[in-house]
């Protein structure tokens, strides 16, 4: 029988996995050598100590006292992570399964756990699952970006065929009418008819000037090309020229503040901004007198404010106004692709800037472009 006990005492002690006996108050009555090389806890450092106390962080004692009041209740646990303090202050996981240790009569005397050091399977596996998580949000995005590519290809199609259709059906009606009545129409007339296929076809250009302009934006086939522009001389030519295009229904009230004598920017992509801009304002403030351009130079930054007095955009609607192919409810009777704020936001993101909008219905609409600025200011009179 010595022998026997010998000989059990041996393999525990030898065995390759971990074996930790505690009485029913916790307290550490058996401690093997494989124990010693997880954790580096001599059995003289541990024996007779209270497991809680000696391997668990204080937040982890609650839980691990009702697992051994669920054992000395005589329920079977298998297979239970717990966290262990290691003498060198790291924190190993340990998997254990508990078997009662009971009395010759039969009463429970104390708890044996087995187990195994689980640290690199744990770790792996919440590697996994991070990896999981951050594949499933990556295809999340994914198919959130799809949506909103499918969501804005019927955006696209509705307003394309709405917007090409009309300038189309004009331009047929017009050339039917010349081609029926080519005899009869005086030169007025003629010219008159002419003149309205040369605007309708002036307008489908625009539109698939806009498309493609989105088209490389998206791709990101648009560089920047970089020059020194005179900013008042700038300034002038494009109100002149928003001025012909939208054949002067409008004033174009400038209010020139501190700026630079100069500024270096993408010139194309800044008259781009600044045409578009003025020219919605014209475009949605049917019936007034002016549109108003401000500009001024503060720390750095030139700061354009373009305001109108016209329809307005309801507050709902503003947060998605430069979002593609989006119109506002209120603006159907007014040509265009619901492209132009969307490229305008696209183009002021490459030259570095932001733009913000603020607008009342009924009371009109201000841009503000912020763009920087490494130029000299000048008091402009």
């Amino acid at each position: 029988m010595v022998t026997q006990s010998a000989n059990a005492s041996n393999l525990i002690e030898k065995a390759n996995a971990i074996i930790i006996g505690v009485d029913t108050r916790g307290y550490i009555t058996d401690w093997n050598e494989h124990c010693f090389i997880v954790t580096g806890f001599e059995k003289e450092e541990v024996y007779g100590q209270k497991l809680v106390e000696t391997l668990l962080a204080s937040e982890d004692g609650p839980a691990f006292d009702v697992l051994m009041a669920r054992l000395l209740n005589h329920e079977l646990v298998k297979n239970y992570e717990i966290p262990v303090r290691t003498k060198s202050g790291r924190t190993v996981i340990f998997m254990l399964s508990s078997t009662p240790r009971t009395s010759a009569t039969g009463e429970t005397i104390g708890i044996v756990f087995v187990g195994q050091d689980v640290t690199e399977l744990t770790d792996y596996r919440k590697s996994l699952e991070i990896k999981v998580e951050e594949r499933t949000r990556e295809l999340q995005r994914a198919l959130k970006k799809e949506k909103e590519v499918v969501e804005m290809k019927s955006r696209f199609v509705s307003i394309a065929s709405h917007e090409f259709r009309t300038p189309l059906s004009s331009i047929q009606f017009s050339a039917d009418f010349i081609k029926k009545n080519n005899q009869k129409l005086s030169k007025e007339e003629l010219s008159k008819r002419l003149e309205n296929i040369e605007k309708q076809a002036h307008h489908m250009t625009s539109l698939l000037d806009d498309v493609l302009t989105y088209g490389k934006s998206e791709a990101g086939k648009i560089q920047l090309i970089t020059s020194t522009i005179a900013v008042r001389d700038f300034i002038n030519k494009i109100i002149e020229e928003v001025g012909h295009s939208s054949k002067n229904t409008h004033q174009i009230k400038v209010d020139f503040l501190r700026i630079p004598d100069q500024l270096t920017t993408d010139e194309k992509l800044l008259r781009n901004v600044l045409i578009n801009l003025l020219t919605n304002a014209i475009k949605f403030s049917p019936g007034r007198e002016a549109v108003h351009l401000a500009i001024s130079g503060n720390n750095g930054q030139l700061l354009f404010s373009i305001h109108d007095d016209g329809i307005g955009i309801p507050e709902e609607e503003v947060d998605t106004i430069f979002e593609p192919f989006v119109r506002g409810k209120g603006v159907a009777s007014i040509q265009g692709t619901g492209l132009g704020l969307s490229i305008v936001k696209r183009a002021v993101e490459l030259l570095k800037g932001t733009i913000q909008a603020t607008s009342q219905v009924g009371s009109g609409t201000t841009f503000i472009v912020t763009l920087p600025t490494n130029g000299q200011e000048a008091e402009i009179q």
